[in-house]
């Protein structure tokens, strides 16, 4: 008889316990492992939505409050110690890292402590992210560190495995896997416009109750951490430019996610007159369950690994209006899939808007090519299938 096979222990780090693209790639992985094969640990910055998914799910997941985005010796170095510690304890066969901080932390700590194989994923490069040419320059030298000391390094998209290609000595390494989905468990559009309305602060709902109940009314809607990452102030300068035009049907542009912007986004509702319009409904978990709300999907970041939320949108049926950076074009890769724009362009992105908004048919057409193509390429099933193969070659 021969013996049982062991399971292969992999500990998933991730910096923060938030509910974004890389959180719900991480618990999508260790939820979606065979239990046979494999044993899934997540260690996780954080007591936030992520951490309650993955406790629900019956996954172990240990907790680092001291691990955050920003940078503080005092909290790093003690995080780093931490890291090293649990992984002498846990002696994982794998270590899984995800995100800048958790990466250039636990790669070094996963080394020190012996662990056989490391594996990080970069779900977008920071160096890309508006800062000053040396913040750049530093931060592009401390992924490449990161990237050394990894056995391999997962990219969610060509163009940034391009641009890890360039640097020394880490480029047969990396590979690539696009992020894979499984269709949320959508609201309908009534149930779903209906909680949203809820959500917006008071003095605002009975303004998006009367804008949306109006014939031919549409409603743009949007998923975003409220960070200057994700473009948001040019979205509302670019319904700035639309309030003005005669001609367009009754519309709203709504807002899910919370961050460190939201002030600065309210200060430029007012300041654009755009009280009417633009609605900030905050965080909502599960929030992929509310997108049928939406005639229509925007993503307006300057910088993307790939843009998670453009596939959720996709399984949603909707029309999607994205920036043409990063990742995005991957998804996107044609205007039979969507409608690319420039990035920090208001007048782009206006002009794209004004299409969708007038030209029912080219909505229709829009959704129903792009839900295809995320059924047929960035499948749960594929990522996984693919993930694990990488696992047991290592």
């Amino acid at each position: 008889m021969e013996p049982e096979k062991k399971r292969l222990k992999v500990l998933y780090v991730i910096t923060k316990s938030n509910w974004g693209g890389a959180q719900k790639y991480v618990y999508e992985l260790a939820t979606g492992l065979p239990k046979e094969k494999f044993e899934a640990v997540v260690m996780l910055g954080g007591e936030g939505e992520l951490k309650h998914k993955l406790d629900q799910a019956g996954i172990r997941t240990i907790s680092l409050s001291s691990m955050q985005r920003d940078v503080s010796v005092g909290k790093d170095a003690f995080s780093f110690f931490r890291l090293f510690r649990t992984f002498r304890k846990e002696k994982p066969d794998i270590v899984h890292l995800n995100s800048s901080k958790a990466g250039g932390l636990g790669s070094l700590a996963a080394r020190l402590a012996g662990v056989p194989r490391v594996i990080f994923t970069a779900h977008g490069w920071a160096w890309n992210e508006d800062r000053t040419s040396f913040g750049k320059a530093t931060i592009a030298f401390l992924h490449w560190v990161t990237m050394v000391l990894s056995h391999r390094i997962i990219v969610v998209s060509d163009y940034m495995k391009k641009q890890a290609d360039a640097f020394p000595f880490v480029a047969g390494r990396i590979m690539v896997i696009h992020n894979g989905i499984a269709t949320p468990d959508f609201l309908s559009r009534t149930d779903a416009r209906e909680h949203l309305i809820g959500q917006v602060p008071e003095a605002s709902r009975s303004a998006l109750s009367e804008t949306l109940s109006k014939e031919g009314a549409l409603c743009v809607g949007t998923i975003s951490e409220l960070h200057k990452n994700k473009g948001l102030g040019y979205a509302l300068e670019s319904l700035a430019r639309l309030q003005a035009e005669s001609g367009l049907p009754p519309f709203a542009f709504i807002i899910i996610g919370e961050g460190e912007e939201r002030a600065s986004l309210e200060a430029k509702i007012s300041e654009l007159r755009l009280e009417g319009i633009a609605f900030l409904a905050g965080h909502q978990e599960n929030a992929a369950r509310y997108l049928k709300a939406f005639d229509m999907f925007t993503l307006t970041s300057v910088t993307e690994g790939l843009g998670y939320v453009l596939l959720e949108a996709g399984l949603a049926s909707l029309p999607v209006l994205a920036t043409k950076v990063g990742g995005i074009p991957e998804v996107v890769p044609s205007d039979e899939e969507g409608i690319l724009v420039s990035v920090r362009n208001p007048k782009d992105t206006a002009l794209g808007l004004r299409a969708l908004l007038t030209d029912p048919a080219l909505r229709a057409s829009l959704s129903a090519k792009l839900h295809e193509r995320v059924l047929r390429e960035f499948s749960f099933e594929r990522m996984l299938i693919e993930t694990e193969r990488l696992y047991s070659g290592l």
